[in-house]
């Protein structure tokens, strides 16, 4: 599933490896992706998630297989990364690591920072440089909360957000220290804001923090000035879309029906797009002759907020703007030259921008205005002149 969403959205993709599969898994499913993913895709790999966690059964895995080996959780962690790396090696050749094979170092930023120094040395003296292996090192750097929430307002719970972002900035510059350090990038696994925990305490006023508007400004504060300024590469949001409650309000949205949410406003807001698409393209345009003017008219677009008409003597252009912000979906073109053939089209305007091209049409415009005489005579008689 993963590989069909990849190819039907042209994205990149990020593989999960189990912790506990055995080298033909892993080679199987190398084999997979290149046979079946889009070339042009990258594929990020990571071994398993949160091995650090120990609410998750990988990392009883890792610590149990680490002790069989004789090493720290974390460099049995490390090892087995530079195996996946050189396991998908085989499949796809040494080029592709660290060009289409991106393999991810994940760790915890929080609890056991320091370990990220341990494991790129480990892996550098017993494997050689990191920058062999992998591609980036990742943590999750939420901004939280913080414990005085249990009777606290809103107010105070979003200053309590700012200040966790801000408060992580120092442990954010010392993983980019590291990444700069062996030539990595630096990633974001996950990351947003946490309002969760389980806690019954202050639920409400906990969902109201994450739907105020001023929550807009506290996310792209935390994308812009404490990630992307400080050198922080590929950040992934957790998560588009779920639930709020007690359990927290991950979600840049919690109605999927709803993309106007603060959170999501921020989001396009650091990324330069907008919330809505543009228009579709106005269909069925016609252009009918008159004297000395030719009328427009089209279909028009359900997201189109205006129209602008556009202009050209040669149906292969150039072609200019004649009028923008037409609000209906006609418009007479005046003033023109008998004779002379003029080419259209239209594009719909609306809050996601401008939208492609109508169809062309052209009009021709008559060598003489109608009822005008083609020519005229005159003869004089006795009292008068006749004109014919």
């Amino acid at each position: 599933y993963v590989i069909e969403l990849g190819n039907l959205t042209g994205k990149d993709v990020w593989i999960n490896v189990p912790v506990s599969v055995s080298s033909d898994y892993v080679t199987n499913l190398a084999v997979m992706l290149r046979e079946n993913l889009n070339p042009n895709l990258k594929i990020y790999v990571e071994s398993s998630n949160e091995v650090w966690n120990g609410l998750f059964n990988q990392r009883a895995w890792n610590l149990a297989q680490a002790n069989s080996l004789g090493v720290s959780e974390a460099h049995n962690h490390a090892r087995r990364t530079v195996e996946l790396s050189n396991i998908f090696k085989t499949i796809f050749g040494a080029a592709a690591i660290n060009n289409r094979i991106c393999v991810v170092l994940s760790w915890h930023i929080g609890f056991f920072r320091n370990e990220y120094a341990d494991m790129l040395n480990y892996i550098n003296r017993t494997f050689g440089p990191p920058k062999q292996f992998i591609y980036a090192i990742a943590g999750a750097p939420y901004f939280n909360m913080g414990d005085n929430y249990a009777n606290a307002s809103v107010d105070q719970i979003l200053s309590n957000l700012r200040a966790s972002s801000d408060s992580s900035v120092l442990a954010k510059q010392e993983l980019q220290g590291y990444a700069n350090q062996y030539g990595l990038k630096h990633f974001c696994y996950e990351g947003g804001s946490d309002t969760g925990g389980g806690d019954p305490a202050n639920v409400a006023n906990r969902i109201r923090a994450e739907r105020d508007p001023r929550v807009e400004d506290i996310l792209i504060h935390e994308l812009r000035d404490n990630w992307f300024a400080l050198g922080g590469d590929l950040l992934m949001y957790f998560t588009l879309s779920s639930a709020y409650s007690r359990f927290g309000c991950w979600g840049l949205t919690d109605d999927i029906t709803r993309l106007d949410t603060p959170k999501f406003q921020a989001i396009f807001e650091v990324l330069g797009t907008s919330l809505h698409a543009a228009p579709t393209a106005p269909a069925e345009l016609t252009a009918t002759p008159g004297s000395s003017q030719i009328t427009l008219s089209w279909s028009g677009s359900s997201e189109a907020s205006s129209y602008s008409v556009w202009r050209a003597t040669s149906s292969s252009g150039p072609f200019t703007t004649l009028v923008s912000e037409v609000k209906g979906t006609s418009y007479v073109d005046t003033n023109l030259k008998c004779g002379s053939s003029y080419f259209y089209m239209v594009t719909a305007l609306g809050d996601g921008g401008e939208s492609t091209n109508s169809n062309q049409v052209a009009a021709t415009l008559p060598s003489i205005l109608p009822g005008v005489p083609a020519s005229l005579g005159a003869s004089a008689g006795a009292n008068k002149v006749e004109l014919f």
